[in-house]
């Protein structure tokens, strides 16, 4: 009698398993269906035939300005021009950035490599949400943006993708030290950053966490890459002071030709190169 009945009962449970597991799922595609439902105006039947890569990036638009935050799309599909680009429409809705892809721009004039098409677009501080819109596709991200850090977390995709989650900005008043040598003179790193410290007004810093750094994290193409060296300063006159600096030790101690480059680079795109001073 009792197992009769516990068996009655186990029965019912596993009945009841499915339910539950299709009623959650039900709820979802409910909740994505009218999340969508209020950006369903912005689809159209023409879409751009490629998935599509995004990232936010702090970007200049004259020298010497203080970047202004931008987000970038690129295209999967590789094109056989270079310069193709994307159109973009946008649409601010209080805290909400809505951006249809329209069509693949094709430029007269050919610049003669084959690469992905690109685009983008400033981007407010206040936007919180992201809506992408390709065809009758439409995709969701939550964005999150601070005076240090840009984060995207997706909500619902389907043609667009990020390849980090977070991107640091360029800290105000600060530089970076960039520095690549051969493999007999790679003392040259260190010896102008300890010119660096000991004679300006600089603290040396690290940016915290995961994340996309905005400056180049290394020199490239020498036989020795050393590691970006990041710093700040209270007053531009230390950034100013720290070209001097670097004037003087390249005319007394890097032979011209030798494999050796050390270059400054400050958040609003400034710079001293030692290979502009030989």
């Amino acid at each position: 009698m009792i197992n009769s009945y516990l068996n009655h009962q186990l029965f019912l449970f596993t009945l009841l398993i499915p339910m539950v597991i299709f009623s959650s799922c039900e709820d979802k595609l409910v909740e994505d269906s009218q999340a969508n439902k209020e950006f369903k105006s912005f689809t159209r039947m023409h879409a751009i035939d490629t998935d599509v890569i995004l990232w936010p990036q702090e970007t200049y638009t004259e020298e010497n300005q203080v970047p202004v935050l931008q987000l970038n799309f690129q295209t999967t599909k590789i094109y056989p021009c270079i310069n193709f680009g994307i159109a973009l429409t946008q649409e601010v809705d209080e805290n909400t950035l809505i951006i249809r892809f329209d069509s693949i721009i094709r430029h007269q004039i050919c610049l003669t490599a084959i690469g992905p098409a690109s685009g983008g677009i400033p981007i407010a501080e206040n936007i919180q949400q992201l809506v992408l819109v390709n065809g009758d596709e439409i995709d969701r991200y939550d964005l999150f943006i601070s005076s240090e850090k840009v984060s995207l977390t997706p909500s619902d995709t389907s043609f667009t993708q990020i390849e980090a989650n977070t991107w640091f900005r360029y800290p105000e008043n600060s530089f970076a030290f960039i520095c690549g040598t051969n493999t007999d003179n790679i003392q040259h790193c260190s010896d102008f950053y300890s010119i660096l410290i000991d004679s300006l007004d600089v603290k040396p810093f690290n940016f915290q966490g995961k994340g996309v750094i905005p400056y180049p994290v290394s020199s490239s193409g020498h036989w020795n890459d050393n590691s970006t060296q990041f710093f700040t300063y209270a007053d531009i006159e230390e950034f100013k002071k720290a070209g001097a600096l670097l004037e003087a030790y390249t005319q007394d101690n890097i032979i011209p030709n030798s494999g050796v480059t050390l270059q400054l680079l400050n958040w609003k795109n400034q710079h001293y190169l030692s290979w502009m001073m030989q």
